[in-house]
This record gives structure tokens, sequence and C-alpha cells, in this order.
């Protein structure tokens, strides 16, 4: 049996929820690679030989350079969320893609919504929308003032462990 989770509330609500030590596995599991999404499109011939001429700074032949440079902009639009990859490769359309990375982003929203109080949840919501911004600043710190105006490590300070506990 797989079960996936991200513990919020065993980290937001360690009184009122007990972790099952001993019975469970824990794996720490990423979004795929790019050189994983080749893999998960077949293209493990294009995979190795980006590895090996990277390694070996060698160019790659044009034809060659084009069709990597073509899966790349795939995964980008794809991302490497196995729902996402899945749904890509069983339809070979990027159609539903937004729509399921959507959905992953509405769950991560619920998941923490549903361990914290009504004001927790706002806070949690607002500094785990903050993200994008926060990344696109060329001062690569976390600010409050982007999450909120005025913000403070005092407000927020809380609501940004939570969303980091859970590996967003």
């Amino acid at each position: 049996m797989v079960v996936a989770g991200s513990l919020l509330g065993v980290v937001i609500n360690r009184k009122q929820y007990s972790y099952p030590v001993g019975k469970v596995e824990t794996m720490e599991l990423f979004p795929m690679d790019f050189e994983e999404f080749l893999w998960a499109l077949g293209k493990e011939f294009l995979a190795v030989e980006i590895r090996e001429r990277f390694n070996n700074m060698v160019s790659m032949p044009e034809g060659l350079h084009r069709e990597a440079l073509e899966h790349f902009r795939e995964y980008l639009i794809v991302g490497g969320m196995l729902a996402s990859v899945s749904n890509f490769l069983e339809n070979d359309s990027f159609l539903d893609v937004a729509a399921i990375q959507n959905e992953i982003v509405d769950n991560y929203i619920a998941d923490m919504a549903k361990y914290a109080s009504n004001t927790d949840s706002v806070k949690m919501r607002a500094c785990y929308n903050s993200i994008p911004a926060q990344l696109a600043k060329e001062n690569k710190k976390f600010q409050y003032k982007v999450v909120q105006r005025g913000g403070t490590a005092a407000v927020f300070d809380v609501s940004i462990e939570c969303v980091e506990s859970v590996g967003t």
C-alpha cells in the first residue's frame, strides 16, 4: 500500500494528532526533472545523449538539439507532477494540463486550510500565493511586505513555517 500526504496536520496539531512511529516508511518524493520526463516519453536515448554531451562538453547535432529543445518546451508547460505528465502522455495534448496543475495547487491550499484556524488559514494561503512573486524578485530573501503591505515576521512567521513544513 502506498499513501501520500503532507503531514501538515501532525505539524500544526501536535497535541491532537500522533505520528504512527514504526508503522510508516517515509519517502520524500519530488516532481520529475527533465531527464525523468524524457524517460517517461520513452526518449531514454535522448536523455543519455544530453548527459554524455554535457559531461564531455561536446555539442549536439542540430536535429537532435532541436528535438531536445522541443521536449524541454513540453516539460516547461507540463511540469513534473505525475498527474500532469501522465495525462500528457495519455492524450498527447496540453488541453487538460492546466486544469490538472490548478487542481494540484487547489489541493495544497485545501490541505493547509483544513488543519488551521480561519485566521491562520488565510495567512498561510497568502504566504503560499506570494511564492511566485517572492521568486521573481532580484532579492531572493523572503519579504513579508510581498505577502501583504505592512506584513511583518510577527504576523506571518508561523504561517511561513507551516507552508515550509509541507514541502510546497
